[in-house]
């Protein structure tokens, strides 16, 4: 049975400035973190979708997923924000 990562940035050594020893403030970590678990949820749920025969069990699924998927995009967006603050407001962010 595997068990879930409960690798959370609580149980990492921080500096004093907030972020981990592997540089990456908390922040930056959490949204990093959830971005993946959500990107994860979506691929299941499409998964979900396409082996269902019943059209209202695919509608629900497809009203879940357009839920995560607002979701993701809010991520992302916060992300390049944090990414672009860390970097010192230089260079591009990553597109959508």
């Amino acid at each position: 049975m595997n068990t879930p990562n409960t690798g959370t940035r609580s149980t990492q050594t921080t500096t004093g400035t907030g972020q981990t020893r592997t540089g990456v403030r908390d922040e930056s970590y959490d949204l990093i973190s959830t971005l993946a678990n959500k990107l994860e949820e979506l691929w299941r749920i499409n998964e979900f979708i396409n082996d269902s025969s019943d059209q209202r069990d695919k509608k629900i699924w497809q009203q879940i997923r357009d839920h995560d998927q607002a979701d993701v995009d809010a991520l992302k967006q916060e992300l390049a924000k944090h990414l672009s603050t860390a970097s010192g407001g230089k260079g591009s962010t990553a597109s959508h």
